[in-house]
């Protein structure tokens, strides 16, 4: 009998882990990772009082107050109005539409099918079509314009710079990035061959509109970034996409290009307008970016031919890698010294200096980072300066580029009071390396998944932080005590 029972309890606890083993998937699908493509850190400076010897009770105070304009928007909803083009009645669209059609058999009727008449009718079907998801239809349409402002303005009419650009909008919006990239090459020469050699304004600004858009062909590609997704259609060509050696080299040439249009704006600039320019820091600090991101992203040294044909002088045998290091440190370091010629604000000026030692910090030239750094040491006393110098909590560098995880990266308002899913306060020491050591979760908010709190001391660790400077020299030890506000 004895061993009866004890059969019967084992059966009946084995049907007991049975039952629960197959339950196990439903449950771990239940409490699946929260989506986290948007994922936003909210970082305010804190003092931690411990009210406890094991550490497990504490008292926080934010040394800097959070936006707080009323009730909290939620990210997703904000980020989903902002990239929204609206909504449309569609009975009205299609009344649209039937209006535009017997208007333009009017018009064909009337003066032929190269009237120029048709072509502004022809524009505005085509974005109605648009408007509806019929990029196809529009994109004819808009082909159909342009032919026509061409039989009756000339090939390289300014009248079709307009039309260009919608195509180029259209084929986004199809998933085309090959055929928006070849349009967008010909309108750069369409603007170019229009330019009038007398005025510089009119030399700059096809250049800056190519930069823009060589860089747009690297950046639409970065994730997270719903400003350029919003322009990308979901059936994007995915056959590209995924083949990760093309895209990879053509996100690198738009990096390239980019920076060697930003070098023909600066050395145009300073063939007509000097060498001291006011324009010329902005777009030197342009060029230094370009440079970052090609350094931090690629590590693509065999397109040598590329650069050459790229840049308008002799660039040696020099590896890619290299030119990109050394060109886009010489335009943070003639930038500070612009500035300075030019009498800029102190604040200014500092910074300019500040974004050089970030440059040599993140690329390892760690000591003559720290001594251009403590060079400064004097200027920390001053209120004006301690907000570079001493920030109340560790800068990651360089500020010039967006931080992953941050307001700036999605163009979130400093001033827009977001609704928080949670915190997590972490606490750690940056080395005068600016590298971050010691991290330790002090503690977070309840239900806070753990996948937010993973990737918050993944993003600390990989960061690489300014040390931040008193009169005395470089604060030592840089502790840092951070609470993250969270949400996505």
């Amino acid at each position: 009998m004895p061993n009866d029972s004890l059969r019967s309890s084992c059966r009946k606890s084995f049907q007991s882990l049975a039952s629960f083993l197959c339950l196990l998937p439903g449950m771990l699908y239940a409490q699946k990772d929260p989506d986290l493509r948007y994922l936003l850190f909210d970082p305010v400076p804190i003092t931690v009082e411990i009210q406890a010897d094991d550490d497990s009770s504490y008292v926080v105070q934010e040394l800097r107050p959070r936006p707080d304009d009323g009730e909290g928007i939620d990210l997703q909803s904000w980020l989903a109005a902002r990239l929204s083009n609206g909504s449309r009645d569609q009975e009205q669209v299609e009344r649209d539409i039937e209006r535009y059609n017997n208007l333009i058999a009017a018009l064909e009727a009337t003066h032929g099918p190269f009237g120029m008449p048709l072509a502004e009718e022809l524009l505005g079907l085509a974005a109605l079509q648009s408007a509806i998801g019929a990029d196809d239809v529009a994109l004819q349409l808009y082909q159909r314009a342009l032919h026509i402002v061409r039989v009756n303005n000339g090939l390289y009419s300014r009248d079709q710079e307009q039309i260009v650009s919608r195509i180029i909008a259209t084929h986004l919006a199809r998933g085309d990035l090959m055929a928006a990239d070849r349009e967008q090459e010909f309108l750069f020469h369409l603007q170019r061959r229009n330019a009038s050699e007398q005025k510089i304004d009119t030399l700059l600004e096809p250049l800056r509109n190519q930069a823009n858009w060589n860089f747009f062909t690297f950046s639409a590609f970065s994730t997270p970034m719903p400003m350029y997704e919003s322009m990308l259609a979901p059936n994007l060509d995915r056959s590209f996409v995924q083949n990760s050696q093309e895209l990879t080299s053509f996100r690198a040439q738009g990096l390239l290009r980019a920076q060697s249009r930003y070098q023909q704006m600066i050395d145009l600039i300073k063939e007509k307008e000097g060498p001291n320019d006011p324009k010329l820091p902005a777009l030197l600090l342009d060029l230094s970016i370009t440079c970052f991101h090609y350094l931090s992203n690629f590590n693509i040294n065999d397109d040598i031919t590329v650069y050459q044909q790229l840049r308008p002088y002799d660039m040696g045998n020099m590896p890619v890698n290299s030119l990109c290091s050394r060109a886009g440190r010489q335009a943070l370091d003639e930038r500070a010294k612009i500035l300075e010629v030019n009498g800029a604000a102190p604040v200014e000026r500092l910074q300019a200096k500040l974004d050089l030692v970030d440059w040599l910090l993140y690329f390892n030239k760690r000591g003559e980072a720290l001594s251009l750094l403590q060079a400064n040491a004097q200027l920390s006393g001053e209120e004006t300066f301690a907000a570079l110098l001493n920030p109340p909590m560790p800068m990651s560098v360089p500020t010039f580029i967006p931080d992953n995880y941050s307001r700036a990266l999605y163009h979130v308002p400093e001033n827009l009071t977001l609704e928080y899913k949670g915190y997590v306060d972490v606490e750690f020491v940056v080395t005068q390396l600016g590298a971050a050591r010691a991290i330790k979760v002090l503690g977070k908010s309840a239900d806070t998944p753990s996948i937010v709190e993973d990737r918050l001391i993944r993003h600390i660790r990989r960061s690489q932080f300014r040390p931040r400077l008193t009169e005395d020299g470089l604060l030592n030890p840089d502790l840092a005590r951070i609470r993250y506000y969270y949400t996505y």
